[in-house]
């Protein structure tokens, strides 16, 4: 059994609805190529000089001795095992 209303004109309103959702994934991605491709370095350079000296502020290198007790390791790992 097939249902088929025309009144309310089914067909035609599901492919104006495919209609617009082709048109609008279209458009995106338009805009995601024009966003990467054509200005990707713009927004890679403002990225750049922007955000790295705030979003790195709290980011320094701290240089820290090693333990004694791992440098012992390292010395005994280097010492050949004796296989009887």
């Amino acid at each position: 059994m097939k249902f088929e209303d025309d009144s309310q004109n089914l067909r035609a309103r599901l492919r104006v609805i495919q209609i617009l959702a082709v048109l609008m994934i279209t458009a995106l991605g338009v805009r995601l190529y024009y966003l990467q491709i054509v200005k990707g370095s713009y927004y890679a350079e403002r990225a750049d000089q922007l955000l790295l000296p705030v979003a790195f502020d709290w980011l320094c290198v701290v240089n820290l001795p090693s333990p004694e007790n791992h440098d012992h390791q390292r010395q005994q790992s280097q010492r050949p095992v004796e296989v009887s």
